[in-house]
């Protein structure tokens, strides 16, 4: 850089500021209007009950798409608290059938999710203690919201075996004085109460 640039520069800085005028004219129409009066309990009640069922219906397109609904709240520009939002959700049996086929859904996602997680395809160096712990919170989630595909599943077993005849009379008169014991009914002293 030369003398003479270094002359210039200095003399730019020596230079008066100018001020802005604090109170700036602008014409009306770019006026913001300030309102006037509150809104009454009723007003802000429809007003959030306009913006929630707007809501709703992203909310759902993005659940079937694999979202949780505390990344859709978080990340919508509207402010609505996610409390509240579920409150009303569950107030409505319709929306909530319509949230819960979205989770049904959603839990389709997550299986995906957690093949990519058992096959370390987002972070191959993940430890595998904390894999673990991913798979296995999916796996409860996922049996809590689609107990019907993802749900654990208990079998009783019976196994049938031939009784003979007079056995099986004995035990159909026990079943009935049983019956008649539990409704208040009479005991006969020739069957014995087994417990």
């Amino acid at each position: 850089m030369s003398e003479h640039d270094n002359q210039q520069t200095d003399e730019v800085y020596q230079q008066p500021v100018q001020t802005i005028p604090a109170v700036v004219d602008l014409p009306d129409w770019l006026m913001v209007e300030q309102p006037k009066t509150r809104r009454t309990n009723k007003e802000v009640r429809a007003l959030a009950e306009t913006t929630y069922e707007s809501f709703f219906e992203v909310v759902l397109d993005k659940m079937v798409n694999g979202d949780t609904l505390k990344d859709i709240v978080r990340e919508d520009a509207r402010g609505i608290d996610e409390g509240k939002f579920r409150t009303w959700i569950m107030k409505d049996a319709l929306r909530r059938t319509r949230y819960e086929e979205a989770l049904e859904i959603n839990s389709y996602a997550i299986e995906e999710e957690m093949l990519a997680i058992a096959d370390a395809m987002d972070n191959p160096l993940e430890d595998v203690q904390r894999s673990t712990l991913k798979i296995n919170t999916r796996k409860w989630v996922l049996g809590v919201r689609n107990k019907r595909r993802f749900g654990d599943v208990k079998k009783l077993e019976i196994e049938k075996s031939e009784l003979p005849a007079d056995h099986l009379s004995n035990l159909a008169d026990r079943l009935t004085v049983l019956q008649k014991n539990a409704r208040g009914g009479y005991t006969d002293p020739n069957i014995v109460d087994v417990e």
